[in-house]
């Protein structure tokens, strides 16, 4: 890593430009990546033909996005490789209206251009992890990419501190919401199902969080109508990890099954204080006496074998009911029914 160019947040940005890619499932082919070189935040952005009019869109969304809509701050120095689309065109024309500069970085020279290659090396890496680990098509990068950059990015270094989310100004960062990528998730859709009280639940893949929506809103590819959806009702089965291609009926009856498997828990793990304890005593014995007013058993020479009488009441068999007695034990569920 290199050291900054800059003193401060949103002075010096790298951009740069993935190769063409193939077509995803939304349609995109390039990804384009700004990197603050104080904060070291990365941000990532899509675009369909890869053109100067697009990418002058993506700089316009980035700059609200990390400047604030309606902010425009002068004097950002924009680093750019030698492509075409960044020095001349629609992208050019809008850094001039900005009263930014445009400098270039020579893409051969590591040196130069090093954060803005390295911001493309480490999307494209995560995305063919979480792609390859979660029996997604590489047509889902996009939405692969998006997921990776939103962990990445709220992740504090290895070597301590804050995470570039942070350290470009934002509140600490929560990853309390993320889901597996990739997971069976089951929902329902809040738009459609509006004033028909449908309240079926349907199922789909779970594309990652919705950034520019309500918090806690999902991004759902649905099994039932091959489309993105958007919800804040949904219930994941993060062990799931469907096909585009599956049924979701059987996808359904799959998490059902699921569902009846009980957890393996300890008898005392979730026993409360208002809890009515299951209280397991010794049976009583022949002298009808408390096993806990018991004597303690007798001293036997080791050659001496033990009492044949399996009930009496002052041997191991009932020092070991003494050690039991008001041990509290919480059976499982499926013995009270």
């Amino acid at each position: 890593i290199h050291a900054p160019r800059s003193t401060a947040r949103g002075q010096v940005v790298w951009v740069d430009a993935s190769g063409r890619r193939e077509v995803s499932w939304r349609g995109n082919t390039q990804a384009l990546g700004f990197t603050d070189d104080w904060s070291t935040q990365r941000k990532i952005y899509y675009t369909k033909d890869g053109s100067g009019s697009s990418k002058t869109a993506m700089l316009r969304r980035w700059r609200a996005e990390f400047f604030g809509a309606g902010t425009t701050p002068e004097g950002v120095v924009m680093m750019v490789d030698g492509d075409p689309s960044f020095l001349f065109g629609p992208f050019e024309q809008q850094l001039k209206d900005w009263n930014w500069t445009i400098k270039i970085a020579p893409p051969s020279e590591h040196a130069y251009h090093g954060r803005a290659e390295r911001t493309v090396g480490i999307d494209a890496d995560g995305t063919r992890t979480l792609l390859h680990g979660f029996n997604l098509p590489f047509k889902f990068w996009d939405d692969a990419s998006v997921a990776h950059s939103y962990v990445e990015q709220r992740l504090p270094p290895s070597r301590g501190g804050l995470s570039p989310w942070e350290r470009a100004g934002n509140p600490k960062a929560s990853l309390a919401l993320v889901r597996v990528f990739g997971c069976l998730a089951g929902y329902k859709d809040e738009e459609a199902s509006k004033g028909t009280g449908d309240s079926k639940i349907k199922m789909g893949i779970n594309l990652g969080i919705a950034e520019n929506y309500a918090t806690g809103t999902y991004k759902i590819l649905s099994l039932e109508t091959r489309c993105l959806v958007h919800s804040r009702s949904v219930v994941f089965f993060e062990n799931i990890f469907p096909k585009p291609s599956d049924n979701p009926d059987d996808l359904r009856q799959h998490a059902r099954d699921e569902q009846r498997v009980p957890a393996e828990i300890d008898p005392d793990e979730h026993l409360g204080e208002e809890d009515e304890p299951t209280v397991i005593t010794a049976p009583p014995t022949r002298s009808e006496e408390p096993a806990q007013q018991l004597a303690p058993p007798p001293q036997v020479t080791p050659v001496a074998p033990p009492p044949a009488a399996a009930t009496s009441t002052s041997g191991p068999f009932a020092q070991t009911l003494a050690l039991r007695k008001g041990n509290r034990v919480r059976l499982p569920t499926q013995y009270y029914n």
